[in-house]
């Protein structure tokens, strides 16, 4: 199972770092008329210059209101997939010393503590951490090193052996009570989204059999109170999930479902206000978008790779942000995160032509748009 759950987590998370180099050149219109025409021009960014060299980012971990970190690669003649590392400071992006080889997760529990897998090699993978200067390898070694987040830099969780979960306490990785109360049958295994949002707010889930013989499955779902593990109901559209806060997730299910629940699950409580005719104005609404919430009363997502718009969410209902377009070009967000309703970063690629290489490009949201800020080229 552990093994399992670690290269399931490896594939997936490359498999976003190489999506971002390649692009489709895909145009989604914002519509026709006057209104479309002022919002496409409100959208538009000034242009910005092409990396000398390819880049790609698969990761960023935003906290509070003014600090993200990036995590990616990029490559020079006769040197492919160096590492690359940027923080944003809430006004500019900065290259930050080169990571310890490729990283293909990260979570930040704090500017000054930041945990990150690398890239299996000859001394195998393992986990270092950011001190808001430098990496080093971390002294303690999580038992899954893929599956770690952190919400403060005394507060980290990830899965043990078995049925087990363990969290970090600023010393060391401990057994959390309860981790086993939601398996209700035979070979009980958790799914790959252990997710924290607050110290007392994680969600587990996963499945066991119904009998003996393993003839049908039945999903569980766990939720960290802060005390202990226990049995929580699923999500009410087993859609995307994204927790914040105390005890607050949102489930959204494109395009028309989404409810949230502030009290780790127990009751949910339909938000659905607005979201059908803001997908509508987005366009290519998926299934499963890309989300993150900045608060329990803010919540962004970008239903498709190719949006024209965001979805934001203000504790009442939904309403659509336009990207900011470079040069009139639709850009492809793959990479999300939100450390605060006003400080959330997209980053991905953008393409002048269909034949032409991707460019890098960041949008950052400061509470009221999406604007363009400049990445660093090594």
């Amino acid at each position: 199972m552990d093994v399992c759950r670690q290269v399931a987590k490896l594939v997936v998370t490359a498999g976003v770092a190489a999506v971002l180099v390649v692009g489709a050149g895909l145009g989604l219109g914002l519509g026709s008329g006057p209104a479309a025409s002022a919002q496409a021009r409100a959208a538009t960014a000034p242009s910005v210059r092409r990396l000398a060299s390819p880049a790609a980012f698969s990761g960023v971990s935003c906290k509070g209101g003014s600090f993200c970190l990036a995590t990616g690669s990029y490559s020079k003649t006769g040197h492919p997939d160096l590492p690359l590392l940027e923080e944003w400071n809430g006004k500019t992006w900065r290259i930050m010393p080169e990571p310890p080889g490729t990283l293909f997760s990260i979570t930040c529990g704090a500017p000054s503590f930041c945990l990150a897998a690398t890239q299996p090699a000859r001394s195998g993978a393992r986990t270092v951490v950011w001190n808001g200067r430098t990496w080093r390898t971390f002294k303690h070694q999580p038992p899954d090193i893929y599956s770690v987040s952190c919400e403060t830099p005394t507060f980290c969780v990830t899965f043990g052996s078995g049925l087990d979960i363990v969290d970090w306490n600023g010393k060391d990785w401990q057994s959390m009570p309860g981790a086993e109360n939601g398996c209700g049958g035979p070979d009980c295994g958790y799914d790959n989204d252990l997710s924290c949002s607050s110290a007392t707010d994680c969600r587990v889930t996963g499945s066991y059999c119904d009998d003996d013989d393993c003839n049908g499955t039945s999903d569980f779902s766990q939720t960290w109170n802060g005390v202990s593990w226990v049995a929580s109901a699923g999500s009410p559209f087993a859609g995307s999930e994204v927790c914040t806060g105390h005890s607050f997730c949102m489930d959204l299910a494109l395009p028309s479902k989404a409810a949230i629940t502030r009290d780790w699950g127990n009751t949910w409580h339909d938000a659905s206000a607005g979201l059908a005719a803001a997908c509508r104005r987005a366009g290519n609404c998926s299934s499963f978008p890309n989300q993150s919430c900045g608060s329990p009363w803010f919540c962004v997502a970008l239903p498709s790779a190719y949006s024209t718009a965001a979805l934001t969410w203000s504790g009442a209902r939904w309403r659509t942000a336009p990207v900011a377009r470079v040069s009139g070009h639709l850009p492809k967000l793959t990479v999300l995160s939100c450390g605060s309703p006003r400080n959330c970063v997209a980053i991905g690629s953008y393409q002048v032509s269909p034949r032409s290489n991707p460019r890098l490009i960041s949008e950052h949201w400061n509470g009221s748009k999406w604007q363009i800020t400049q990445m660093r080229t090594p």
